[in-house]
């Protein structure tokens, strides 16, 4: 129609960084970094980010220890990222996160566990995102799910469980 529309605060976002070196840990949690991203229009940051979301451990932060993992040898000596580093960045970025759930490495009930302490700790639960470049079939993950239908039934149980417990 020709006519300008308004932009939703929420249709732009940025990764939450690589968080598979210590470099770029130290970088995404700097403060100094994290007041100037509440200066920009962006107001969602997935969380915790990527590929790097289905090794994690949230609990602790730390990359799972699993030989599967593309993680295994980069991440020995990482700084784990807890969800009270999340929750700073989130506080002070005023941002909305996209849950970027582990549906490789943990269960349901451990995902859920972990968006209710984020809950917890000030950060909504509003986004989800279930899992992240399943398709690559030169990773573990065609032996978790070889096909695009068995993903969808294994996520067709999450679904209605996170509705249900978050809306």
């Amino acid at each position: 129609s020709g006519r300008a529309k308004a932009i939703p605060d929420e249709f732009f976002g940025f990764n939450g960084a690589s968080i598979i070196q210590n470099i770029n840990i130290d970088r995404l949690l700097d403060p100094r970094l994290q007041e100037q991203l509440a200066t920009f229009p962006t107001r969602l940051i997935r969380v915790p980010t990527g590929t790097a979301a289905q090794w994690i451990d949230w609990r602790t932060g730390a990359f799972i220890d699993n030989p599967s993992s593309p993680f295994a040898t980069i991440g020995k000596d990482r700084r784990p990222v807890t969800l009270h580093d999340w929750a700073t960045l989130i506080a002070t970025t005023k941002a909305t996160p996209v849950w970027d759930l582990n549906v490789l490495t943990s269960s349901l009930d451990e995902q859920i566990a972990m968006l209710e302490a984020a809950e917890q700790l000030g950060m909504s639960v509003r986004y989800v995102e279930l899992g992240n470049e399943l398709w690559d079939s030169r990773s573990v993950y065609p032996s978790i799910y070889p096909s695009g239908t068995d993903y969808a039934k294994a996520m067709n149980i999450w679904i209605p469980a996170l509705r249900q417990r978050f809306g």
